[in-house]
């Protein structure tokens, strides 16, 4: 999710089997947090995501990063899952 600043955000919900056949919610969990001033990507726009085949997660996006020449391009921006005692975590690849 992007906000009204253009940061970047996205939670999780954990859900447990109780021991009945029935899932029970944990509160939500903030996975990860990039602000602009980090990310610095202008005209910021998330398009779609996906997960990928080593269970990362693929976000296609719009925007223009810094010192670029176009108006904007076609982003693609991918998470590994982190799992941190009972937390999970989105961490950002440097790379695809």
């Amino acid at each position: 999710m992007v906000d009204g600043k253009f940061n970047i955000r996205s939670a999780a919900m954990p859900l447990r089997d109780n021991g009945q056949g029935k899932l029970t919610a944990d509160e939500f969990q903030v996975a990860v947090e990039v602000k602009q001033e980090i990310h610095c990507i202008d005209r910021f726009h998330i398009k779609s995501a996906c997960i990928a085949g080593d269970d990362s997660i693929v976000v296609v996006a719009r925007g223009r990063v810094p010192q670029m020449r176009e108006q904007i391009a076609l982003l693609i921006l991918r998470f590994d899952i982190v799992k941190k005692g009972e937390i999970w975590r989105l961490q950002m690849r440097e790379t695809i």
